[in-house]
């Protein structure tokens, strides 16, 4: 999650303008040998060809003809671009004398049924341009500079809405919270240990929805010989929990995390039996207690749960002084209802351990081949495509994505152009060249 929120979207998109612009240029003079060369980029436009209005971007490309040091004319051509699987794929270009001339092989490959009737628009549209001059064409420099501007707010933004943030946490954190943190942490030094070694239940834990017969003063501790226990407090004093008991066996779990996003196989660091945890979910057949340590030493706790199927899976605490559960999570490890099936997902991470999708620990959406081939076909892929994108991730070859999808690409373009030579037609090769002489030629 913090990775993806990390992502600056608009700076990347910004980037991707800038280096298209630059390529423009490039082949713009290396096509006619000429250095004076302008693009304008006009991004989100509404422009109007053949009988549709198709959201598209626009690059304005204005060449001046120079002989002898005078100049002679200028030459304006036009390149349309439009969005597709994520990335702007050229569909078409307007020669100077206005005329348009339709990116054939792209656009079958975007519209294979033609629905927006590109491909029936003959050399003589002339597509109404007028609207370009109602928008903000931004030119290379511009770009630059507008994307240094947003560079600089965007860092003194994040740096105030940092600052608010922490404020407003201190502001909103519950007074009861501290408290018990405070508290937890005179418990500790009463018992002569660690506070890092102490981990106190919140109030307001799934884990007492889930086993409402456990006291809600209960806390978990390490002691000095790092042995594992289990206590509440009521008005009489200190005692342990019943059925709670430390064992040997650290048999690795399937950890769900807080938020379903770091999915990963652990071994705990100390496990009890919980003879006092309530058998309320059919498809559990066994409850333990697992802490484990995170990298500044501080404990975590988690239930562990057995499948019918023998595997376990570690569902989180909440804990004073730790990051709490998402909702999504507290419904996920709902043991007071027949699903989720436990012991599914630990199955689930282990046939995908080795896949491409592991290099920095599994999501839960990773986990659901439905819901990854149905993101793949909102970014365009047909339903076979998505399929094979999937496949290449978690079969033989363990691709991460972006390789599954760029090999999926190979294949979509190998196989029209076999179409293409079995049918006598040519190649996309041939096709590009000869769209290239066409417009030289104009």
């Amino acid at each position: 999650m913090e990775e993806n929120e990390g992502k600056n979207l608009a700076n990347d998109r910004k980037n991707e303008l800038l280096e298209r612009i630059k390529k423009l240029q490039q082949e713009k003079r290396k096509e006619r040998n000429n250095d004076n060369i302008d693009v304008k980029y006009y991004e989100d436009c509404e422009l109007k060809i053949g009988k549709n209005k198709l959201a598209v971007s626009v690059a304005e490309i204005t060449e001046e003809m120079i002989e002898q040091n005078k100049k002679q004319n200028e030459i304006v051509t036009y390149d349309i671009y439009m969005k597709y699987r994520g990335q702007d794929v050229l569909i078409a270009c307007i020669n100077e004398n206005g005329d348009l001339c339709i990116n054939e092989e792209e656009v079958k490959r975007i519209d294979p049924k033609n629905q927006l009737g590109l491909l029936e628009l003959g050399d003589n549209e002339k597509p109404d341009l007028s609207v370009l001059k109602g928008l903000d064409g931004k030119t290379e420099k511009e770009l630059e500079e507008e994307k240094k501007q947003k560079d600089k707010g965007k860092n003194i933004k994040d740096k105030e809405e940092s600052e608010e943030e922490l404020e407003e946490d201190d502001k909103e954190k519950d007074v009861a919270d501290l408290e018990k943190e405070k508290e937890q942490e005179m418990l500790a030094r009463r018992k002569g240990i660690n506070p890092k070694n102490l981990c106190k239940i919140r109030r307001d834990s799934q884990f007492y929805k889930n086993y409402p017969n456990i006291p809600k003063t209960a806390y978990f501790y390490l002691d000095s010989q790092s042995r594992m226990h289990a206590e509440y407090i009521d008005k009489e004093g200190v005692h342990e929990l019943p059925g709670f008991t430390e064992i040997k066996e650290r048999t690795p779990v399937t950890r769900l995390g807080t938020d379903g996003q770091d999915v990963r196989e652990d071994a705990p660091y100390r496990v009890m039996s919980a003879q006092g945890l309530e058998d309320r979910n059919k498809e559990t057949q066994a409850v333990r207690v697992g802490i484990y340590k995170d990298t500044y030493g501080y404990l975590q706790i988690e239930t562990l749960h057995q499948g019918r199927n023998g595997e376990w899976e570690g569902k989180n605490v909440d804990t004073y002084g730790r990051d709490r559960n998402t909702a999504e999570m507290n419904n996920l490890i709902d043991e007071r209802v027949n699903t989720p099936q436990t012991g599914k997902i630990a199955e689930r991470q282990e046939e995908l351990k080795k896949s491409g999708f592991t290099e920095d620990g599994l999501t839960l959406d990773e986990m659901s081949k439905q819901k990854k081939i149905s993101e793949y076909m909102n970014e365009g892929y047909t339903f076979e495509e998505a399929n094979s994108i999937y496949d290449y991730v978690v079969g033989e070859l363990h691709l991460r994505e972006e390789e599954a999808k760029a090999k999926v690409q190979d294949e979509i373009v190998e196989k029209e152009d076999k179409e293409k030579r079995a049918s006598g037609g040519r190649d996309a090769g041939e096709e590009a060249y000869d769209r290239l002489i066409n417009r030289r030629g104009h």
